[in-house]
């Protein structure tokens, strides 16, 4: 069994330093070092103690280093993996995105030409109404004109009937008023014969 090196002189100097006197220090130390098992370490056990612990030292050193060289290709080759499958995804991705992009083209081709479609239907559809509606306001024209013309002559039917009934009805009270006349003068005339 290996032993555990102890520092008396560091021991018995913490021990003045805490406020034990020399003889007080000494003995503590003493005791520890009975109950320990040991007596003081000398420098030979210093040195074998030192020796063992670098060698164990090296023995871990080159564990870690062998640790470390299968961690380092491990992580390399993960991160390979995961570069190689970065880029298969990225390539998928870009596939993706390139046949959503042709399906958007090919999209927006059909609704360009749905549109022109609807444009020169529409157009067409204006233009027949326009057509519609011109030959619709010649028909109107026309028989406004018509009316027009049977409104003036029944107008001036209408215009030569009351001026031939104005003069034959000029003519009677012409008539009338000439018979009046001679009836007056008739009645007149036998007035003053007779006063």
């Amino acid at each position: 069994m290996a032993s555990l090196a102890f520092d008396t002189y560091k021991a018995v100097q913490n021990l003045r330093k805490a406020g034990a006197d020399q003889p007080l220090a000494e003995a503590v130390v003493a005791a520890i070092g009975a109950a320990m098992g040991e007596h003081t370490a000398t420098k030979a056990d210093l040195d074998k103690l030192a020796q063992s612990t670098k060698a164990d030292f090296e023995k871990l050193a080159q564990s870690t280093k062998a640790d470390m060289d299968k961690l380092a290709q491990s992580t390399k080759a993960d991160l390979d993996n995961f570069a190689q499958f970065t880029k298969a995804e990225f390539q998928d991705v870009r596939a993706e995105i390139s046949s959503l992009a042709q399906t958007t083209k090919a999209e927006f081709q059909d609704v360009r030409a749905e549109i022109s479609s609807l444009a020169q239907k529409t157009e067409a559809e204006i233009s027949s109404l326009a057509q519609t509606t011109k030959a619709e306001f010649q028909d109107v024209r026309a028989e406004i004109s018509g009316l027009a013309q049977k409104t003036e002559a029944q107008i001036s039917s209408l215009a030569q009937t009351t001026k031939a009934d104005l003069e034959s009805l000029e003519q009677r009270l012409t008539i009338r008023l000439g018979g009046l006349g001679v009836a007056g003068i008739v009645i007149l005339a036998t007035l003053i014969k007779v006063l």
